[in-house]
């Protein structure tokens, strides 16, 4: 198991400097120890003392449990070619056996082989016991398994989920099988899958699904930014905690030619403490319109990690895309602004961010007054919340509330909110005007607070309803699930975002057949829907 372990890892390239020539090697220290031997070790055979400090090359202390001859022998040799469809004689009788023998096995071997290149088997006698049931599965067989797994190979995958899986079910109905035991009748002892699932889940994440497993996956799989494989982007660790940035060199580009984007949490879908950051767009000329372009993945909800979060995720993206990222109110062009929810730490650090790349410094709520609109349905969640109980109508003081969106001057706007404070008995309704009287909070309701012109105010989505839409799909593969697992699955649904994109943009086609955005065709509709009356 270690050689195959190895040879996996290394066809996976298993040393950050890759090389053609990159091939595990059995090796001993150099130096001798003060106490004890020299130590054994698996290296790479491109690994040499005169790059050690430029390369970063594979290297795994070896057990004194393994047999190091043997191994040095597969190193250098390879697996023995096996016989897949041979079955032999597996019965152990005990010794208290009355059977006194059961089949003598003669081979006779030629002295030249290569004249002569045969060997002879003679069985003597009758088999005195029952016919043994098999009890290996062909290769052939366990390979099948192997490669209906790997496509859906994730570090949670369960012997149930294969078992129960439509790849499964279609490849048995392609071979005319009803169940896996028509595969192979050894198969009807499920600890096999089991073993084979482990083995090869062991193989393919050797460091678990966790934070480790994440940075193997990284350093074996994303290091070429260039291919479509690079997704995980950068990974990084401080005291305060840990954040993950992932897209597709495709999203970027696709992000940097916006006006305007959408960012929203997701709780949901990861493993606490962890949870993501949605980058999503909404754009009307595509036909799938809703599209993710970009994921911030961490473990804490500090105001100082989302800074450092979002500067590396637009760092990453200007250096995919070559592209310098600007902002409408700092440098005259680029994006117009963003819609978001109105969670303070994320603003904080979206605002100091914001503050680090202006050349002049400006405080960071002047950078969210200038280019920050919040969400319509966060807000009215907030008035749902402070009024519950209550009736909910133009006349009450749900509807009251409600009306601080038409305020069409500064002043309308506080003055409403003194009243509201002044004239309203119940707290909860009290302390939601008090919060909404914040600067920050006030330039992101209505235009007339806000820095932001009125053109691009209005380019501004109202609702951050396409991030949280992206959210909703992305529960699709399940909730609250291990962080290299969810990262996998955001891959695969990333990825189908981006080509149903490139198919239309490219050629035109749909993701789907509906054509009823067209003036004739909804005539027509409407007509059906008539004569079906």
């Amino acid at each position: 198991s270690t050689y195959i372990g190895l040879q996996r890892r290394f066809r996976a390239r298993a040393c950050v400097t890759h090389k053609a020539t990159c091939a595990p090697i059995l090796r001993q220290q150099r130096e001798v120890p003060i106490i004890g031997d020299r130590q054994w070790y698996i290296g790479c055979r491109s690994w040499n003392w005169s790059t050690q400090h430029t390369e970063s090359h594979f290297i795994q202390q070896v057990s004194y449990k393994v047999d190091r001859v043997y191994l040095q022998q597969l190193l250098e040799h390879g697996l023995p070619n096996a016989e897949t469809n041979t079955q032999g004689c597996n019965v152990v009788e005990p010794r208290t056996s009355r059977i006194k023998q059961c089949v003598i096995w003669n081979i006779l071997i030629p002295n030249d082989i290569e004249t002569i290149p045969y060997f002879v088997l003679i069985a003597f006698g009758t088999h005195s016991h029952i016919p043994p049931p098999p009890s290996i599965p062909g290769e052939k067989q366990l390979q099948s398994i192997k490669n209906i797994l790997h496509p859906m190979l994730t570090p949670g995958v369960t012997r149930s989920q294969f078992l129960n899986s439509p790849q499964l079910a279609a490849y048995l109905a392609s071979k005319g099988f009803r169940s896996i035991e028509d595969l192979s009748i050894t198969f009807a002892n499920k600890d096999r899958i089991t073993r084979v699932i482990k083995h090869e889940t062991l193989t393919r994440f050797p460091y678990g699904s966790g934070l480790e497993g994440v940075l193997f996956e990284w350093k074996t799989r994303h290091q070429n930014p260039e291919t479509m494989q690079a997704y995980i982007r950068r990974i990084t660790s401080s005291v305060s905690g840990n954040t993950i940035i992932c897209f597709y060199n495709q999203q970027a580009k696709i992000l940097l030619t916006q006006e305007t984007f959408q960012m929203d949490m997701s709780f949901k879908r990861l493993r606490r403490p962890w949870s993501e950051v949605l980058i999503a767009v909404f754009d009307s000329k595509q036909s799938k319109p809703v599209l993710t372009l970009g994921r911030i993945i961490t473990d804490t909800e500090k105001r100082d990690m989302y800074q450092l979060a979002i500067s590396a995720f637009f760092e990453e993206c200007s250096k995919r895309v070559q592209k310098r990222v600007e902002w409408y109110h700092l440098h005259g062009r680029g994006f117009k602004g963003i819609t978001v929810d109105m969670d303070t730490k994320q603003m904080g650090g979206f605002g100091r961010y914001l503050q680090s790349i202006d050349p002049e410094r400006r405080q960071w709520d002047w950078q969210l007054q200038s280019c920050v609109r919040f969400c319509y349905v966060h807000f009215m969640r907030g008035i749902n919340t402070a009024t519950a109980g209550e009736e909910r109508s133009e006349y009450s003081a749900w509807g009251r509330m409600k009306a601080l969106l038409n305020a069409s001057t500064r002043n309308e706007y506080y003055e409403l909110l003194d009243i509201i404070i002044a004239t309203e008995q119940k707290a909860s309704i009290q302390e939601w005007a008090k919060h909404k009287k914040g600067s920050v909070i006030a330039a992101g309701l209505v235009q007339c607070c806000s820095n932001i012109p009125i053109l691009n105010w209005n380019l501004l989505e109202s609702h951050s309803n396409a991030a949280e839409q992206a959210g909703q799909k992305s529960y699709r593969t399940g909730k609250s699930l291990p962080l290299l697992q969810a990262i996998t699955a955001a891959m695969q649904m990333d990825l189908q975002d981006v080509r149903e994109y490139d198919a239309y943009s490219k050629y035109g086609i749909r993701h789907n057949y509906r054509a009823a955005s067209t003036i004739s065709q909804r005539y027509f509709n409407n007509r059906a829907r008539e004569t079906s009356k």
